[in-house]
């Protein structure tokens, strides 16, 4: 149910709308918004003029400036008829202390605008500049006062903080030949944010960019809408280049396939990593295997393993897999999968690291 200065009227949600509101409330469309009568909640409407988020069984009360009918350019203070009594010497008119057709002609008013001021907070999802609403106003302004400077100061006064006040990419407006006169604001394709000013630290360079090049016409949001437009397509060719890296990295791996091998990748992967020897790096490993108890795990092909541990020095050399000290006393003769690695053998071709297979110095 919507609700105005004592009138009601039911309407359903796809009815709600600015146009309907002024035909039934007589509520101006470029300042009407909605207020939820039970919480508070406020409502404002899109640029198609409706609102998003209402419910059915809402009662809400229709706030904005009422709309008033034309007044008429001139009201005649005496009928048509009544020039015959009209002073016939020219003395007696120009005596006259109220001109005879003053109410024909209209004095000139300064023209005025009442602009809405969203109060907001802004923040930032990638490049999208994303507002909170907490709470909305008017400021009037005539061609004097249509001024970043002068609606700052007036946000300020009625909000009691200090404010920037910003556009819908959340872009910060200032002073300049183009900001100045009511054809600026009275734009109804561009919104005005107010946002606390500190809250506009720590943008990009792009965002804090004053808006001196903005004109008076559409095209103004045409050209924010191409530059929010390229900042979003660099994004994405960055992250497409990751992507294109990533994707480069594993067909890289893929090609050092040998063309003879007959098993699956994966199972030369783990192959690779369970039977490889340390020592020569060759890949199954000869049997018989050794293994250690120090790592717990293969170490490499006895013969490798003999090599490592040669010499005057042998029972202090460390583990070549963990470098464990006195590693040879925790190695040991494993039995039972030399069947397995020469099955493997045939059909994995052997994979080594180094040119010769030959173990590897300490």
């Amino acid at each position: 149910m919507l609700k105005r200065n004592g009138r009601s009227s039911e309407l359903n949600v796809s009815q709600v709308n600015t146009e309907n509101l002024r035909r039934v409330f007589q509520v101006d469309p470029e300042e009407a918004w909605l207020q939820d009568d039970f919480d508070g909640s406020a409502y404002f409407p899109n640029d198609e003029g409706s609102f998003e988020g209402l419910h059915q069984f809402q009662t809400l009360v229709v706030n904005g400036v009422a709309t008033t009918a034309p007044t008429p350019r001139y009201q005649q203070q005496s009928p048509v008829s009544s020039l015959g009594s009209l002073p016939s010497s020219s003395s007696s008119l120009s005596s006259s202390s109220t001109p005879l057709f003053r109410s024909v002609v209209s004095s000139a008013k300064k023209a005025k605008y009442r602009l809405k001021i969203v109060k907001a907070t802004l923040t930032w999802q990638g490049n999208k500049a994303v507002f909170k609403h907490v709470a909305a106003g008017f400021i009037e302004i005539d061609d004097l006062t249509a001024r970043v400077d002068y609606v700052v100061k007036e946000v300020q006064k009625t909000w009691g903080e200090m404010y920037t006040v910003v556009t819908n990419d959340g872009l910060q407006l200032v002073d300049s030949g183009a900001t100045n006169g009511l054809a600026f604001w009275k734009n109804p394709r561009r919104k005005i944010y107010a946002v606390v000013k500190d809250s506009m630290k720590g943008k990009s360079h792009s965002r804090n960019e004053p808006l001196s090049s903005i004109s008076h016409d559409s095209d103004s949001d045409d050209e924010f809408q191409q530059r929010r437009k390229k900042s979003r397509i660099e994004g994405k060719i960055n992250r497409l280049m990751e992507d294109v890296f990533t994707l480069k990295e594993s067909v890289s791996e893929v090609m050092q396939v040998s063309k003879d091998t007959k098993i699956p990748l994966a199972l030369k992967k783990v192959l690779c990593d369970c039977f490889k020897c340390k020592i020569c790096h060759i890949v199954p490993i000869n049997p018989p295997v050794i293994v250690t108890k120090c790592c717990k795990t293969i170490i490499g092909c006895e013969i490798c393993v003999n090599s490592w541990y040669s010499g005057p020095d042998a029972l202090t050399k460390a583990c070549p897999s963990c470098r464990g000290e006195r590693g040879y006393n925790e190695t040991m003769v494993i039995r039972g999968i030399d069947d397995f690695l020469f099955a493997i053998k045939k059909t994995v071709p052997a994979d080594e690291d180094g040119s010769d297979g030959a173990p590897l110095d300490d």
